[in-house]
């Protein structure tokens, strides 16, 4: 498994993943990022497994920057490495949305979603464009059909 194929299964955390060595680096990270923030772990993958990550949840947000930094998703400017994720179809978006999602849509939202204002923390603004890119793509869809 290649290293933007990782980082993309590790991102949108709540795919189904295949590879055993990831879902046991997933599954460690996110016992550490819990036990870090004095969160269940459990509690956790109930946000993480719903369309929206909670925006307005400080306990949550917490928990995602250790997550998010500890699986290396920042780059050297504090930005997530979003670029990794177009040609990789987040299974998150598969389960949700279909099989037929293309990579022209999936940019479509990025582009939308990413000249939305920043956020602070970073970790927030990982969440919101998260949410952005799903509910964009939805709203498409619905459009089409």
């Amino acid at each position: 498994m290649t290293l933007p194929h990782i980082l993309c299964a590790l991102f949108f955390f709540n795919q189904v993943v295949t590879d055993p060595d990831v879902a046991v680096m997933i599954a460690r990270i996110t016992d550490s990022c819990a036990e870090e923030n004095g969160v269940l772990s459990n509690r956790m993958n109930e946000y993480m497994s719903k369309d929206e990550l909670p925006e307005n949840n400080t306990e949550f947000t917490q928990f995602y920057e250790c997550l998010m930094s500890g699986i290396g998703m920042y780059d050297e400017n504090g930005e997530v490495h979003f670029e990794s994720v177009p040609n990789n179809k987040p299974e998150y978006i598969i389960e949700r949305l279909g099989d037929d999602i293309n990579t022209k849509l999936i940019l479509e939202a990025f582009d939308y979603c990413n000249n939305q204002p920043k956020v602070l923390p970073r970790a927030l603004d990982a969440i919101k464009r998260r949410n952005c890119g799903l509910k964009y793509i939805k709203n498409k869809i619905k459009v089409i059909n």
